[in-house]
C-alpha cells in the first residue's frame, strides 16, 4: 500500500479547495498515511528540491503538469493524483480508501493547518515547465521570450531561467505549434496541463509576434549602447 502521500496544496494561487485538501488529509491519516503538505511544488521543482522524492504519491493540480514538473527537476515521479478538477473522493478512489466519514472538528483542525501555508502572492514559482515527448526543439518560444527564459544547447530547447519569467504570462505556450509548454498555475486548460480546453482557439500572426519581438530586442539594445556612451562622456 501507499504510505507517504505529498499534498501540494498551492497555497498561493486558488485552484485547490483547501476545505477539500483537509478532508482528504483527515481520511489519509486516519487510515495509517503518513501526511506531508506542500505549498508549492512548482518552487521545490524550480529548486530541484530533494523534496520531491519524499513520497509514494503526490497529490496535486494535473498529473501532465507535475510530471512535466518532475521532468524539469530531474527527478522520477512517484505516483501521481490529480486534484484541481477533481474531489478528494477521486483521490480516496484512486488509493483504495473506502471509509470516508469526517467529523466537522477533524476538519476545521485540518483545515487550519492548510491555510496556515506559507503564501508568496504574485511572487510565487511562475514558470513553463516543458513536455519532453512533445518538444519538437523548433526554438519559438526561445525566440520569443525577452527575458532569457529559455535556451538551446545541442539543438534541445531548455528552461534556464525559470526566475525571469513574467509572472502571469503564458504568451510563449500559446505560440508553441506543439503544445508542448505547459504554466502549471494557469488558470485554463491545456496551457495549465488540463485535459479540457478551455482557452480556446487563440489566432496568432507569428510573423507579427516575431517582428514585433525583434523590434522590441533592438530597442533594449540601443537603449543599452546609448547608456555606455553616456558613462564613458
Amino acid at each position: 500500500m501507499t504510505k507517504k502521500i505529498t499534498i501540494c496544496a498551492c497555497s498561493s494561487r486558488t485552484f485547490i479547495p483547501s476545505v477539500e485538501v483537509a478532508r482528504l488529509m483527515v481520511v489519509l491519516r486516519r487510515e495509517g498515511f503518513e501526511v506531508t503538505l506542500h505549498a508549492d511544488l512548482c518552487e521545490a521543482a524550480q529548486l530541484k528540491s530533494d523534496e520531491l522524492c519524499n513520497a509514494d504519491c503526490v497529490v496535486g493540480c494535473y498529473k501532465r503538469a507535475m510530471q512535466a514538473l518532475y521532468d524539469s527537476a530531474d527527478k522520477s515521479a512517484p505516483k501521481l493524483v490529480a486534484i484541481r478538477e477533481h474531489t478528494a473522493d477521486y483521490v480516496l478512489n484512486e488509493l483504495g480508501v473506502t471509509n470516508r466519514d469526517v467529523t466537522e472538528q477533524e476538519c476545521e483542525a485540518a483545515l487550519q493547518e492548510v491555510l496556515a501555508l506559507p503564501k508568496k502572492v504574485a511572487e510565487d514559482a511562475w514558470y513553463p515547465v516543458l513536455e519532453k515527448d512533445k518538444c519538437l526543439n523548433c526554438g519559438k518560444c526561445h525566440d520569443f521570450c525577452l527575458f532569457g527564459v529559455y535556451d538551446i544547447k545541442d539543438g534541445k530547447v531548455r528552461v534556464v531561467a525559470p526566475e525571469n519569467c513574467k509572472n502571469n504570462c503564458p504568451a510563449c505556450a500559446r505560440i508553441c505549434p506543439a503544445g508542448a509548454i505547459i504554466f502549471p498555475k494557469y488558470d485554463k486548460a491545456p496551457i495549465n496541463g488540463g485535459e479540457q480546453m478551455e482557452e480556446g482557439t487563440i489566432k496568432i500572426d507569428m510573423e507579427a509576434v516575431y517582428a514585433d519581438a525583434l523590434r522590441t530586442r533592438l530597442a533594449h539594445r540601443r537603449a543599452s549602447v546609448m547608456l555606455l556612451k553616456d558613462k564613458k562622456q
